[in-house]
């Protein structure tokens, strides 16, 4: 393994998630898992119209920051950037996760931290679609649905994990459980949820 590339975050905090843009839409195996590069006679990459692998989201501080890993002479280069509103009160602002979303000729980011807020960033617009209120302690973690870019849930140290229609922003279901982390069954009929206590517990989805 050699180092390829450093890349230095302007705002001098913890990176608290990346996440490449795997479109499950795209792909019939586990994430990423079916991916290859193929190339053309020029050496550029040929990539499918709907696959957006090279995009690649951090979080950190009150900031995300959205790369481009392929199209801009193989170095990571920032393509948009998305900050937190609330700047004044940055402690209480720090973005700690987020997930990609799919939409026909869009990416949507889903962002979520110590603000309580869950915003849905649109990187085609470089603008905040809507937020997603209901939480009152800090977002731990957001995972999208396996089976459509929808829905998502996302855990928070309010003791609750919620289920959200993305698109219309409602909170369609609130799981009592102290949560640290979620992960989805692949069916989307189930899904588990790591506490803080160390305990895995698999929980029905309505």
């Amino acid at each position: 393994f050699r180092l390829r590339r450093i890349v230095k975050e302007n705002h001098g905090h913890d990176i608290n998630q990346l996440a490449f843009f795997f479109n499950l839409n795209h792909y019939s195996a586990p994430v990423g898992a079916q991916y290859k590069k193929k190339f053309n006679k020029l050496g550029h990459v040929e990539r499918n119209v709907k696959d957006a692998s090279n995009i690649l989201a951090s979080v950190g501080d009150i900031q995300a920051n959205i790369y481009d890993n392929e199209h801009c002479g193989d170095h990571l280069d920032i393509m948009s950037n998305f900050v937190v509103g609330d700047s004044i009160n940055l402690e209480s602002s720090e973005l700690m996760t987020c997930c990609w979303l799919h939409r026909d000729g869009d990416a949507l980011l889903a962002l979520g931290g110590k603000s309580r807020v869950i915003y849905i960033v649109s990187i085609a617009q470089s603008s905040t679609l809507r937020t997603l209120w209901g939480h009152t302690d800090s977002v731990t973690d957001i995972q999208k649905h396996p089976k459509d870019d929808l829905h998502i849930l996302s855990a928070s140290k309010d003791s609750t994990v919620r289920l959200w229609h993305v698109d219309s922003g409602q909170c369609l279901y609130i799981f009592q459980t102290k949560a640290s982390v979620t992960c989805w069954h692949p069916s989307g009929e189930s899904f588990l949820i790591g506490s803080y206590n160390g305990e895995i517990r698999i929980w029905q989805t309505p």
